[in-house]
């Protein structure tokens, strides 16, 4: 069961696997035609258009990556992933303030305090971080 939207319309296009195993050429003729017909109301891809900003972000998911492996890598797996996972408190600042998903005060104020909070646990992990490195290099 396809179903996609297409110019405001609902287009319900059904193609059963069973009958493709079970009956004659003759139904998988009409199967074939309904693929065709269901290709043919898709909207067009653009590729383009579209060549240029997929690129753009596999290359920056690459380069985020590459930026996260090297964090854990160099800060331990404890402060390394803490920061890495700031993603998130961004994501949202960018969900309050741009797409404007979260409204009111007071839920927004929720969040921002959850921020702190996460914040305070990421500081708190990287003083544990540069403690325990200054003790082993002393001891």
């Amino acid at each position: 069961l396809f179903a996609y939207r297409f110019e405001g319309q609902r287009r319900l296009a059904i193609i059963s696997t069973i009958e493709s195993h079970t009956n004659t050429g003759k139904t998988l003729g009409k199967k074939q035609s309904l693929w065709v017909q269901t290709y043919h109301k898709m909207p067009c891809w653009h590729f383009s258009q579209l060549i240029l900003p997929g690129l753009a972000g596999g290359l920056l998911m690459s380069v985020i990556i590459f930026g996260c492996v090297l964090s854990v890598t160099v800060l331990g797996q404890g402060l390394g992933y803490s920061i890495v996972q700031t993603q998130i408190l961004i994501s949202g600042l960018w969900g309050i303030f741009w797409f404007k998903e979260i409204r009111g005060c007071v839920i927004i104020s929720k969040w921002f305090s959850s921020a702190l909070v996460a914040i305070a646990g990421i500081v708190w992990l990287g003083l544990e971080h540069k403690a325990a490195t200054a003790n082993a290099e002393d001891g």
